[in-house]
């Protein structure tokens, strides 16, 4: 009997025990399974073909991509094709596998001496950089792939295309996307640095004071306002000279000192 007893006495003992290891485990595992996806916040690290290749193979549980791309040499559209396939895949893993054959894909029409290709190698890879966003809502995947596809296109070009241009539009939306703000910032300064002078120059002047001035680089976040209103154009400089303004009274301000 007084064994019972003391059994019972302790049995709100065990059972906070019980459950305190159970929130741990649950801590651990939910740390776990974010660390697996590598979204980080603010990683600077550059993610390779390598890195995405296998980070893909890890989670559509795949050992290797294959693909047939003889369907496709008479599409004009190709890349239109391809997305609808995403609509019949039954789980994410499915989705991961078919994020890894359409790289394949575009990874192979880039390398190809047509210009033609390329240009629907570039269309297909910024499709399936949506496809990470949207189907599988992985954004580190979204920024990784243009770290490795997108940006060695257009990086080590000495003057910007329109095409180019649009595209270093596009990556730097996916790296806001999924809140990689130093490379965010690292494409707005690449930009400046290629086309300074450009008619969307100003506007990338702009959200680049904004990027810095909300990770505190208030002096930083002035010099590149001062490159602001540099064309001619009468009502551009007008709108420059609000937009300084306005970013001026945040960086002055003192919550922004402290």
């Amino acid at each position: 009997m007084s064994a019972d007893v003391n059994a019972g006495s302790n049995s709100p003992k065990r059972l906070w025990a019980v459950l305190a290891c159970a929130v741990l485990v649950a801590g651990l595992a939910l740390s776990g399974c974010k660390g697996s996806n590598n979204t980080s916040s603010g990683s600077t690290s550059i993610s390779s073909v390598d890195d995405v290749t296998d980070y893909l193979k890890k989670k559509g549980h795949s050992s290797d991509f294959k693909t047939s791309t003889d369907y496709l040499k008479k599409d004009r559209r190709p890349w239109e094709t391809l997305m609808k396939q995403y609509d019949s895949a039954v789980d994410y893993e499915a989705v991961y596998r078919l994020i890894g054959q359409h790289l394949l894909i575009g990874e192979n029409l880039l390398k190809s001496s047509e210009s033609k290709d390329q240009r629907i190698g570039e269309k297909l890879i910024r499709e399936v950089a949506d496809a990470a966003h949207e189907i599988a809502v992985d954004d580190w995947l979204a920024s990784a792939i243009c770290d490795a596809y997108l940006v060695p296109l257009f990086k080590n070009d000495e003057k910007l295309t329109d095409d180019d241009e649009q595209l270093m539009f596009f990556v730097g939306r996916k790296y806001n996307e999924a809140e990689e703000i130093e490379k965010e910032i690292d494409i707005e300064k690449l930009y400046i640095s290629k086309a300074g002078s450009g008619r969307h120059a100003d506007n990338v002047r702009y959200r680049l004071a904004r990027l810095l001035q909300s990770r505190g680089e208030n002096e930083e976040a002035k010099k590149v306002l001062k490159g602001i209103g540099g064309r001619s154009d009468k009502s551009t400089n007008a709108v420059s000279a609000k937009r300084l303004e306005k970013i001026q009274k945040i960086t002055n301000s003192p919550a922004a000192k402290n």
